[in-house]
């Protein structure tokens, strides 16, 4: 598998997650970053608008090695 197909293919898996809970969701949510761990390949993040994040953990054959959703981020009060 390839970047691209590993991007897309967990990016789709986003897609349908979101629709089944009711919210619009789109491609360009999702970006990918290179796994810093022995046996990760890559991270796959998605951030719907108003919504937790997803996050897919990639290993080099493109297995999910684990999904979460982590809350929104909390933006830090102006000084």
């Amino acid at each position: 598998m390839t970047e691209t197909d590993i991007i897309g293919y967990y990016s789709a898996q986003y897609l349908t997650q979101e629709q089944a809970e009711g919210r619009e969701a789109k491609l360009i949510d999702c970006y990918a970053i290179a796994g810093t761990d022995v046996w990760v390949r890559m991270e796959v993040v998605c951030e719907p608008n108003g919504a937790d994040s997803y996050r897919y953990i990639v290993g080099f054959w493109g297995q999910l090695l684990t999904a979460t959703r982590a809350p929104l981020r909390q933006l830090a009060p102006q000084a």
